[in-house]
């Protein structure tokens, strides 16, 4: 049987194999991972050697699949296969160049005690970055800084999330101290770091609001997620390990999409989404991946775009489920999304206005330092401008009469209202 519990599974290649190092001593718990390796040399021996004692050893795992130069990363299959060998009663599907905080599997297992199944907890995640954003000089620079003062440079506590969020406003000043180098949290380090906090700070993950940051910040119990502001939501969650809940698609390789169609996939399952309070994961910088760069690009990629973004939109179509605007030739043909409605998460009826300041404006202008300074004063609240944005878009979806014709109507997302009013219940 199971084992009471919370594993984290991940895939790494070799040139990352160094962040499972960090991921394992902030998380403590166990980890199942399937390495990708082009060297015949490396071996599961050498990687739990070398990089997982930081984890509970007795219930973690390490696989290691050979993927030969040239050929694209079989990213869903190595997640599938480590789940496999997960032995404890729930997942945490997490990438791994993303590092929980430290107490979040606590936070996780007591989480687990008080919602109900079938339910997704998401991990709130957020990036380390520079001031003057990831592609200018210190953003940049912070990619290429070496792996150990990156380990003092992400932050490991709630406290020290706090700090890290609220070096945005250029106004905060640093008022703790620290016995050793580490930027965020009290305590020693044993190196020093080459970038002045003055230099980096924290913010959401991108096409995360969806998480409603500064009411979780703000939260002592898991909170809700009544609706997905898009399809192109992809939040890292804690599932129940067991054979109804759905797998990866292992047709998904290389980059694009592959975790996106996982998360449709347990929407269309009937997943509730909860938020965990003070757990939280930090995306460490790093250099752009081959894969990712021609994805972005380089033409060679556009064959396997389209390809992609064919199976993730196909993948919609036949869970009857809404194709937000990325692609306007799906919304016009998309006649069968019948099931939005129905669904215990939705995708939001919000306007294009509102959606636009969550997922873009608030990059720029952010509501989270001030919420963040609060909280550090012990007066943590959430900001009532988004209160009342939000109370705005929980109240409209929840009221359209029909939610697939409603957000058909606004598929352009700088409208800024959407063509239905509220009005009737829709089905739960």
């Amino acid at each position: 049987g199971l084992t009471k519990g919370v594993t984290i599974v991940t895939t790494a290649t070799e040139d990352r194999l160094w962040n499972v190092r960090s991921m394992c001593e902030r998380w403590r718990g166990p980890v199942s991972i399937t390495v990708g390796a082009a060297d015949t040399d490396l071996d599961a021996e050498a990687v739990s050697s070398n990089y997982i004692d930081g984890c509970d050893e007795s219930l973690s795992h390490v696989g290691v699949v050979r993927v030969p130069k040239g050929t694209q990363f079989p990213v869903n299959q190595m997640r599938n296969r480590a789940w496999m060998k997960a032995r404890t009663t729930h997942v945490f599907l997490l990438d791994a160049d993303f590092w929980p905080g430290a107490g979040s599997y606590k936070m996780i297992a007591d989480a687990l005690h008080v919602v109900k199944d079938p339910s997704a907890l998401v991990v709130p995640t957020f990036a380390l970055e520079g001031k003057d954003g990831a592609r200018a000089r210190a953003g940049k620079r912070l990619r290429a800084t070496d792996h150990d003062s990156l380990s003092a440079l992400v932050p490991r506590t709630r406290d020290g999330l706090l700090r890290c969020l609220a070096a945005k406003n250029e106004s905060f000043q640093h008022d703790w101290r620290t016995e050793g180098s580490l930027y965020w949290d009290a305590g020693r380090s044993a190196t020093s770091v080459k970038l002045p906090p003055a230099r980096i700070r924290c913010e959401p993950f991108h096409h995360h609001g969806s998480t409603r940051f500064d009411k979780w910040l703000a939260s002592t119990q898991p909170e809700k997620l009544s609706c997905f502001l898009g399809n192109f939501y992809e939040p890292f969650v804690v599932v129940r390990n067991c054979a109804v809940t759905p797998r990866f698609d292992e047709r998904y390789v290389g980059y694009g999409k592959n975790k996106l169609a996982w998360i449709t996939s347990l929407r269309a399952a009937g997943f509730h989404f909860y938020t965990v309070p003070r757990a939280f994961a930090v995306h460490v910088p790093h250099p752009v991946s081959e894969e990712h760069r021609l994805w972005a690009t380089h033409s060679r990629a556009i064959p396997q775009k389209r390809v992609v973004d064919d199976m993730f939109f196909e993948s919609l179509f036949v869970r009857k489920l809404y194709a937000d605007g990325i692609r306007r030739r799906y919304i016009l043909s998309n006649t069968t999304a019948s099931r939005e409605g129905e669904v215990p998460t939705p995708l939001c009826a919000a306007a294009g206005a509102d959606v636009d300041d969550i997922e873009r404006r608030e990059k720029r202008v952010n509501l989270l330092p001030a919420v963040a300074r609060d909280c550090l004063s012990g007066a943590c609240r959430m900001s009532e401008v988004s209160r009342a944005r939000w109370a705005r878009i929980d109240a409209t979806t929840r009221n359209a009469p029909d939610l697939t014709a409603c957000l058909m109507a606004g598929t352009r997302r700088d409208e800024a209202t959407r063509e239905c009013s509220p009005g009737g219940s829709r089905v739960h």
